[in-house]
């Protein structure tokens, strides 16, 4: 199994929980701050890196299919940020 990339770095939201709760930070502080969106936003930064990865195994990394998967991976996002935008009733 191929791991899953690291991100560049701690989103916005781990970050500011992080700087807020530098001593008592934990899990479950941070799966509730700023109700849930700076985990959502992990979870989602986490999610997009694998897509990346997944499609990346199942279709080759060769220079001339690397553009298509980022392609694809990029209408994948767009479709997953649409659909949570709708049950969010933004």
């Amino acid at each position: 199994m191929k791991p899953v990339r690291a991100l560049g770095g701690p989103t916005p939201g781990l970050s500011a929980y992080l700087a807020e709760e530098a001593d008592g930070a934990d899990w479950g502080g941070f799966r509730a701050h700023r109700r849930g969106g700076s985990y959502r936003e992990l979870v989602d930064a986490l999610a997009d890196r694998q897509l990346t990865t997944a499609l990346e195994r199942e279709l080759g990394v060769e220079p001339r299919v690397a553009r298509e998967v980022e392609e694809v991976a990029e209408d994948i996002r767009r479709d997953l940020a649409e659909s949570r935008e709708a049950r969010a009733g933004v």
